[in-house]
């Protein structure tokens, strides 16, 4: 299978789609608002399901080494504090703890050079639709920095600034995302981005 997509969004999240993308022999351009990435948080933990998502993603290996386990944030309570679950060390389904940078750069070292161009914040996503995907030959557009890509598929991960990433309704404004605090406003100018 061939395609392209592009990517908003350089986080975990980000990297992943990506990732997956290219497993499947897509090609896709990553991009990120940031001037350089890195990512933001101390720590987590992924569950046993999450670690077989990293190893089809082919990083579960270098995750399992990087990561220590944890069974502390396995516990579930109630609002009253009962106990739902609870993991013991032992247990045969631990959490893995690992710092969130680790997983940052396992995930961007397993894609392809080029893929991720960070100081590019998006001004507008026009895809014919209203849902900020769209899928068909060309049919979505993304425009930063006076450039523009266009691909098949767009890959949106909002954030709680989604505003940056807003065009979704129109070429300029977007009645769901907010600048400034003012649902509808412009989007900003952005600047020239670069490979990362």
């Amino acid at each position: 299978m061939n395609g392209t997509a592009v990517v908003i969004g350089g986080g975990i999240g980000g990297l992943a789609a990506a990732l997956a993308l290219h497993r499947i022999g897509w090609q896709a351009i990553v991009l990120e608002r940031s001037p350089e990435l890195g990512e933001i948080g101390a720590g987590m933990s992924q569950s046993p399901n999450a670690l077989r998502a990293l190893d089809e993603l082919g990083v579960g290996r270098q995750a399992r080494a990087a990561g220590v386990p944890t069974y502390a944030t396995g516990n579930l309570r109630t609002p009253g504090g009962r106990y739902l679950q609870r993991s013991r060390p032992g247990d045969a389904t631990p959490l893995l703890a690992f710092r969130r940078a680790d997983l940052h750069r396992m995930l961007l070292e397993a894609l392809p050079p080029g893929w991720v161009r960070t100081g590019c914040e998006v001004a507008g996503i026009d895809t014919g639709s209203h849902t900020g995907s769209h899928t068909g030959a060309g049919a979505a557009t993304v425009r930063f920095g006076g450039s523009e890509l266009s691909a098949e598929v767009i890959v949106w991960l909002p954030t709680a600034s989604a505003a940056r990433h807003a065009g979704c309704c129109g070429p300029t404004r977007c009645p769901r995302a907010s600048s400034a605090g003012r649902p509808g406003s412009a989007l900003p100018r952005s600047t020239a981005c670069r490979a990362a």
